[in-house]
């Protein structure tokens, strides 16, 4: 097998053990997913460089402490999401003391939020189980594992067209069936991506 063929916890392995080409590798391999993800949410293409460089820098240099459970894929996202926050908490978020915020607002906003948050839950749910069992299966491997078309193609045995033909109708569906909270989705997306 190619080096550049082996799975992303091999290569984390083989750079514990000093091999740039490795970590080569795992650059070329998420260097490109992880600044256009960090491009869209912070808008600026030479900050979101900065960003992803800074998280790759940080990646060899703990190289040997790392400790990836399950996808170095979701580790990665986690810790780019993470950067964005840290980038606009420290630089551009004005905050308030929630000490200065009338009490029955934040409570009751919070409140609110739940309930919303409930209700969007259950409806999605529901909406799952009207997808075919094998888009159901797609559809949870994507967004809910974390997995790309091609780890979903191979564990289930599938073509990745066929995963993407999967995911696209699924999607549209969803779309077309949440449409009536598009509103909700967009401030619950809004609130857990800086929470």
């Amino acid at each position: 097998m190619a080096f550049k063929d082996l799975p992303d916890l091999t290569l984390i392995e083989e750079c514990r053990k000093g091999s740039s080409k490795a970590f080569d590798i795992l650059f070329k391999r998420y260097f490109n997913k992880l600044y256009r993800y960090t491009c869209y949410h912070v808008k600026d293409p030479q900050l979101a460089e900065e960003l992803v460089m800074d998280l790759m820098l940080w990646l060899w240099n703990k190289k040997d402490s790392i400790e990836v459970k399950g996808s170095l894929s979701a580790y990665l996202f986690r810790a780019i999401k993470n950067a964005i926050y840290n980038h606009f908490r420290r630089n551009e978020l004005v905050t308030t003391s929630l000490d200065l915020a009338p009490t029955e607002t934040v409570a009751g906003t919070l409140a609110d939020d739940q309930f919303a948050k409930k209700e969007l839950d259950e409806q999605y749910k529901i909406n799952l189980t009207r997808l075919t069992p094998q888009r159901q299966k797609v559809f949870r491997l994507s967004r809910e594992e974390d997995m790309t078309y091609a780890e979903i193609a191979a564990h289930l045995n599938l073509s990745v067209k066929t995963v993407e033909a999967h995911m696209t109708a699924s999607l549209q569906f969803m779309r077309n069936s949440l449409k009536d909270y598009s509103e909700l989705i967009s401030i619950l997306i809004f609130i857990n991506f800086f929470i």
